[in-house]
């Protein structure tokens, strides 16, 4: 589904821990954390609709504007 799906982690366990381990890395130095859920049918629409491809560009755009969204 992601164009690129090479660069990704083997397992949700190792993108898991590496999630963890960055999320404490950020805390400890004082940045804010904010999770965002994607539904992967609403990502696809979305880059459908902006004319992108599914990788990590636009997965972080996603989140972004998803985030912005969420304060509002």
């Amino acid at each position: 589904m992601m164009t690129d799906s090479d660069n990704n982690f083997e397992s949700w366990n190792e993108w898991k821990a590496t999630v963890d381990k960055t999320t404490v890395l950020m805390l400890s130095e004082g940045v804010a954390v904010i999770n965002v859920e994607v539904d992967l049918d609403e990502f696809r629409a979305w880059c459908q609709g902006i004319g992108a491809e599914m990788n990590g560009q636009s997965r972080a755009r996603y989140a972004t504007e998803a985030m912005k969204n969420k304060e509002t």
